[in-house]
């Protein structure tokens, strides 16, 4: 008797826990898959946490932070690189899968004007499951605040997450400061911009090294614990403006991932902005050392004008 009830016990207990994986399975849900990215030309990941959580990185450029709905619809907030620096960088979307599940079709609303809204259409390439880190799946909770080493030893980055004034166009209420150093070069860049996400687990702004090297930058504290960047190497003021230069052979970027190898002080933050002569404020003001300057002065500062359209 005693085996009788164990034995059905224990079927019990594989029914519930086949019912309970499939119930809060991510994989199966349909908005998992890649599709394509029309608008830079390379490929959209989306992931599925905790059963509606929606998470989505395309062409090293984006990322997607979301919810599903069981009506095919999901909606949340978009990032890319530059956000401050290039126009509808940050904002919405609201999409709609297809009924006979071939990609989706919706809208994005950009963060700069909330009257700015862009149609969107994708297809998909793959149902299968990308990887996380190709969905560039967020941690929970959290900052991308700290000390961190790339994982091929690279580089090395102090990121400090500092609360600034909401409201006024301001982008967010949390902006970001940090300096980096490449190696084995040496060389180092100051980076600062608009924090996002809980306490900063998502990090969008512009870098300038000291050789002036510059460009738009996304970073972003991952699930696994570690931090994504994608980065942007151009003087070339139509990687601000035009979304076409990003599809063009003369694309300059890529994905760096971090470690986090302790807490980072504000002095080791900030130390690289020596570099910078006159930057912009991430709370969408002139910094003093550029204010002290006249417009077209500030511009010749900086190699190849790429602030200029910003005071016009």
């Amino acid at each position: 008797m005693r085996m009788g009830k164990f034995v059905v016990a224990a079927l019990l207990l594989v029914l519930g826990l086949a019912w309970t994986a499939e119930a809060t399975s991510d994989k199966d849900n349909e908005w998992v898959g890649t599709y394509t990215d029309s608008r830079y030309g390379g490929v959209l990941s989306i992931c599925i946490r905790s059963g509606d959580l929606l998470y989505g990185s395309y062409s090293h450029v984006g990322i997607l932070v979301g919810k599903t709905e069981k009506n095919g619809k999901a909606s949340g907030s978009f990032y890319e690189v530059g956000a401050g620096v290039r126009y509808c960088a940050y904002g919405s979307f609201d999409l709609e899968l297809a009924k006979d599940g071939s990609g989706f079709t919706g809208t994005i609303e950009c963060g700069d004007n909330a009257k700015d809204k862009r149609e969107w259409a994708e297809s998909v390439l793959f149902d299968e499951e990308p990887h996380a880190a190709d969905c560039a799946v967020l941690r929970p909770t959290g900052s991308a605040e700290g000390r961190w080493e790339a994982t091929d030893g690279s580089a090395g980055w102090r990121v400090c997450v500092h609360p600034g004034a909401s409201g006024g166009g301001a982008a967010s209420d949390l902006f970001y400061e940090s300096s980096l150093d490449l190696l084995p070069s040496h060389s180092k860049a100051y980076e600062q911009g608009y924090a996002f996400e809980e306490d900063g687990l998502v990090l969008s702004g512009y870098f300038i090294f000291q050789d002036g090297t510059q460009g738009p930058s996304l970073a972003f504290k991952r699930e696994d614990g570690r931090l994504g960047q994608f980065w942007v190497d151009t003087n070339d003021p139509a990687y601000l403006s035009d979304v076409s230069a990003y599809q063009t052979d003369d694309f300059q970027g890529g994905y760096r991932v971090f470690d986090l190898a302790g807490q980072a002080t504000g002095g080791q933050c900030s130390a690289n902005e020596q570099f910078i002569p006159g930057y912009f404020d991430p709370l969408g003001q002139w910094s003093s050392a550029a204010s002290a300057l006249s417009v077209s002065a500030f511009c010749a500062a900086l190699l190849a004008g790429l602030f200029c359209f910003l005071a016009l």
